[in-house]
């Protein structure tokens, strides 16, 4: 992997919000000032992702293709709650994963591949903002 003055620019964004989903545009909106193209920006969010540094999912009602950063070893292994309004990414609990992974084998005889699950719904905080 190439160190180039664009990709720190991009590690250090995704460093900074390893708790959300973002799409391509929110880096090149915010690394605006930082003479970063677009284009940079997606080329090297490609090549994470080929280097299972990003894990891509979409959004229902959304065409954009949304990141996750997965280079910190704390996520590897876990299902991940994302929330559908506000994109804040949290580690489901061990034991909750444990249950619903035994629950789905059991059931459905399906094994839920850990590294490649997030599961939608909404926050408290944005439950709390509806009330």
């Amino acid at each position: 992997m190439y160190k180039t003055k664009q990709r720190e620019l991009i590690m250090n964004y995704l460093n900074k919000h390893q708790d959300k989903l973002f799409c391509a545009e929110d880096i090149s909106l915010a690394l605006k000032n930082q003479n970063i193209s677009p284009s940079a920006v997606y080329r090297n969010l490609a090549e994470l992702k080929n280097m299972g540094k990003l894990r891509q999912t979409t959004q229902r009602g959304s065409r954009k293709i949304f990141y996750q950063f997965l280079d910190n070893n704390n996520c590897k292994g876990h299902i991940h709650l994302s929330c559908i309004n506000c994109g804040h990414t949290s580690h489901l609990d061990d034991s909750a994963a444990k249950l619903i992974t035994q629950k789905v084998k059991l059931a459905e005889n399906f094994d839920i591949d850990k590294d490649d699950t997030v599961i939608y719904g909404i926050c408290n905080n944005c439950k709390e903002k509806t009330k």
